[in-house]
């Protein structure tokens, strides 16, 4: 079988390795010898007998050899590993070298016609087009000499049928030969073999007399099976807890090999979807996308899809998804709860309510639908049955009490009972996901004297519980305490060192400190119940030149002027609950003498566009360009505002004080600071409240407030 015969057949595409491989170009066997096997403990001659009889014996343990076995020898050299499986089992062998002198050795030392011996070239050639495919590939210390192993590698594996074995034996990082030598770059050889997506690889055990030889270069050997995609589906799917990164490369490598049509290409997105859920969820949706385009009537890849929607706060569509997979799969009780949820979310409490109590009636309960029943209870004011809901969940699920007791807190503070609420307040940590920030060279303040110690107040939430919580600065200077404040924020802190009399820092670390605690644990601490006035209002401040700088920008606008902001923070759970469109706000623009400015930042801010092309607005951002509108200008900005209208949102918080007359508009189940059936403020004397009477229903509110505004105006 000559190489002349094999290369006639195809258009060679020339490729030649990069390294000095000119140590290989030998003139006669001794010479090949000595330069595959240079003496050690053992002479060359010791080394070549051990070592290929220890390979052919592997090999034939490992793999089924006969006369029909064809099998490709990847540096092959002189043939030493190819002569002994033609003349032991009769295999056909097919050598590849880069070196011709090692080709023309080989063929004086096989001397069978059973082998051919291939350049690089051919070799590659042959790869790339031909149904040509062998059922054993060895490699033989190559790979680690090898300038690009991934691409020999790949290679390696187009020759290799379904089902056929791969044996590698080479040092684990590579030897680049150079003119005077080896260049060893750390490339790791074995990780590289064992990543092959489509292998499922193990290191064979060496005899001990030879393994005590070939440790002193570190040479190993293994053996792997090259998998179909269903195998190779199956091989990730057992590695993705023990071995992530190798699941997430075996996935990566069906999305290469197989078809996308296939099932192992389908479940190879899904998987990755899978992983992806926690770390990257944008990621996790976009391949769960992908999968259900390609199976549409795929229950598992549907409820996958939905799920992290669902996570990634895109009810609607993790919404409509449920509905699709509900008409595979109608009985599938799981998928009704979520989808349960999902219009809890949407605040479509009917459409919730109902499919839960179908969900009871059929006998079928879960914590999830439990708890989203409860929760639809407590956001419809409905707290009698709300407390017996979430009371039943913390005696059935003990896991659940801190996210119980929590929610029970939100009743309580809403309903007045402070004293209990704010004790509850304290499962936020455990329940509500809130993360904890400790001091870890200070104990938490739990009400000791605080005459002349420090203490550390540490922001934690959002910014509107910031700001809530400032409030008791000037109480905390009166108990003779030093406060010092830690953001994790470097914007926040900035923010704070010029609106708070008070130091600000960014280091957790920060030594001499007696106390530390939470802000919003202020309110459990100090044993608030609101009897008796602990605030001076107001109680943060800006900057006077950047008010000075806002006047005067201000000054040329018209009328009375009102700030406007509609949007909170989407990440927050029920922002939809809370916040509203621009679009509401239009017949506040149409009042005679009103300015309307806008205080919004944020994607929100693409709802400007369409406003102004019918009614005017300001927005800062385009009349005074060159601004960063950052919290300390935003604030100045505010504090020349007549009025500032806003839902519920840090901007309240900060406009409230700041004491800046202030109309807050709330959702049917306001925040609890709000309390209940309230029109004044209990936390801000400069702030009333417009509430929904009815769940997302906004144009009776903004009806009110129009009313209202058109008084004021006069």
């Amino acid at each position: 079988m000559s190489e002349d015969k094999l290369q006639s057949q195809f258009t060679i595409k020339l490729g030649k390795p990069v390294g000095d491989y000119s140590r290989f170009d030998v003139a006669s066997l001794q010479q090949a010898q000595q330069a595959i096997l240079p003496a050690n403990s053992l002479t060359t001659n010791e080394r070549w007998v051990q070592e290929t009889g220890l390979l052919v014996e592997k090999i034939a343990e490992h793999c089924a050899l006969d006369e029909s076995s064809v099998v490709l020898d990847f540096g092959c050299g002189v043939g030493r590993v190819a002569r002994e499986l033609i003349q032991q089992f009769g295999a056909v062998v097919i050598g590849v070298d880069t070196s011709a002198s090692m080709r023309r050795l080989a063929h004086e030392y096989v001397q069978s016609d059973r082998f051919s011996c291939l350049s690089f070239e051919t070799y590659q050639a042959l790869a790339n087009e031909s149904s040509l495919r062998v059922s054993v590939v060895i490699a033989s210390r190559v790979l680690q000499i090898c300038s690009d192993p991934e691409a020999n590698l790949a290679l390696l594996e187009r020759w290799l049928e379904p089902g056929g074995s791969l044996v590698v034996f080479d040092q684990p990082i590579r030897q680049v030969p150079i003119a005077n030598g080896f260049i060893d770059d750390g490339k790791d050889i074995w990780k590289l073999v064992r990543e092959q997506s489509s292998f499922q690889s193990e290191e064979v055990d060496l005899p001990p007399a030879i393994a005590n030889v070939v440790a002193e270069d570190s040479a190993r050997l293994l053996i792997g099976k090259k998998m179909t995609g269903k195998a190779i589906l199956e091989f990730g799917v057992s590695q993705m807890k023990v071995d992530p990164d190798r699941a997430t490369s075996i996935f990566t490598g069906l999305l290469e090999s197989a078809s996308p049509e296939s099932i192992p290409y389908q479940d190879a997105l899904n998987n990755l979807g899978v992983m992806s859920v926690v770390d990257n969820p944008q990621a996790a949706t976009r391949y769960f996308a992908q999968v259900v385009v390609l199976s549409p009537g795929n229950a598992r890849y549907l409820g996958n899809y939905a799920k992290a929607l669902f996570d990634s706060g895109r009810f609607e569509e993790a919404n409509l998804y449920l509905a699709k997979l509900l008409e595979i799969e109608p009985d599938n009780m799981d998928a009704r709860v979520r989808k349960a949820n999902c219009e809890y979310r949407m605040a479509d409490f009917d459409a919730a309510e109902s499919r839960l109590e179908s969900v009871f009636v059929e006998g079928y309960t879960s914590l999830l639908s439990k708890s989203t029943m409860a929760l639809i209870h407590m956001n419809r004011l409905w707290f009698d049955k709300a407390r017996v809901a979430f009371e039943e969940i913390i005696a059935q699920h003990p896991e659940e009490k801190a996210a119980g007791e929590l929610n029970l807190g939100f009743i309580d503070l809403v309903e007045g009972k402070f004293k209990k609420g704010f004790e509850r307040y304290e499962n936020r940590f455990a329940g509500g996901g809130v993360k904890k920030i400790d001091h870890a060279s200070s104990p938490r303040w739990r009400g000791e004297s605080l005459e002349g110690k420090k203490l550390l107040l540490i922001a934690e939430q959002g910014l509107g519980d910031v700001f809530l919580a400032l409030r008791y600065l000037d109480h905390l200077d009166k108990l003779g305490a030093e406060v010092i404040i830690f953001s994790s924020s470097e914007g926040l802190a900035e923010f704070l060192e010029e609106s708070v009399v008070c130091p600000v820092t960014t280091d957790r670390n920060i030594g001499d400190i007696d106390y530390h605690l939470p802000m919003m644990s202020l309110f459990h601490e100090l044993r608030e119940d609101f009897s008796e006035n602990r605030v001076k209002f107001p109680y943060m401040h800006v900057n006077a030149a950047r008010a000075a700088d806002w006047h005067r920008r201000l000054s040329a606008l018209p009328g009375f002027k009102v700030g406007i902001n509609w949007k909170g923070n989407a990440a927050f759970a029920n922002d939809r609950w809370r916040s509203t469109s621009l679009a509401n706000f239009g017949g506040l623009a149409d009042l005679k003498g009103v300015t309307l400015v806008s205080l919004q930042k944020g994607e929100s801010l693409q709802q400007l566009e369409a406003f102004k092309r019918r009614r005017e607005l300001v927005d800062p951002e385009e009349r005074w360009p060159g601004i960063d509108r950052d919290l300390a200008e935003t604030a100045a900005l505010m504090t020349n505002m007549d009025l500032v209208i806003t839902t519920c949102t840090s901007i309240a918080n900060l406009s409230g004080a700041l004491n800046i007359p202030t109309w807050i508009l709330l959702g049917y189940s306001a925040d609890w600071r709000w309390f209940l059936d309230r029109e004044d403020s209990v936390l801000f004397p400069s702030v009333r409240l417009f509430r929904q009477k009815k769940l997302g229903e906004w144009a009776e509110v903004f009806s009110r407030v129009e009313l209202e505004l058109e008084k004021l105006v006069g």
